[in-house]
């Protein structure tokens, strides 16, 4: 059982794309042989983060070889923790955090907005109003979208 008995039968019986038999391709070109330890995947994953990949890569191909250890082990239910078969531990990767803007920091700046404001004063709050035209609220949105 190797690489393309594996390829041919996701190919035939799971329908899957070309563009999913090319990243399997891809990702088998990392592996040292049909059956590797779990020396040689943990040498696997230290030698693709020495050539560069990020974390977000990395796991890319972990993915595709650790679906290939479960098929080779010849199990027919989901991977789990009753499974045998080596496998590779997804690396952990960077969360980005966008920060978000409230509706008066998103309009505000935009030009065609009428924004009122009262500046805090003793024993007043600080009042801040803005009204918003239709046409400056659409382009906010379209510009938002795209």
């Amino acid at each position: 059982m190797g690489f393309s008995e594996f390829i041919r039968e996701r190919q035939y019986l799971h329908n899957v794309t070309p563009a999913t038999l090319e990243w399997y391709k891809n990702s088998f070109r990392w592996l040292p042989s049909d059956s590797p330890s779990q020396d040689q995947l943990n040498e696997l994953v230290i030698s693709m983060r020495q050539k560069g990949l990020k974390a977000t890569g990395c796991n890319c191909v972990i993915r595709a070889i650790n679906s290939y250890l479960h098929w080779s082990g010849g199990s027919n239910r989901k991977c789990g923790a009753g499974c045998t078969h080596p496998r590779i531990a997804q690396l952990k990767e960077p969360q980005t955090v966008f920060p978000t803007l409230s509706e008066v920091q998103m309009f505000e700046k935009e030009p065609g907005v009428l924004v009122i404001e009262r500046k805090t004063t003793m024993r007043k709050r600080r009042y801040r109003s803005i009204r918003i035209p239709r046409a400056v609220y659409e382009r906010v949105v379209r510009r938002i979208t795209r």
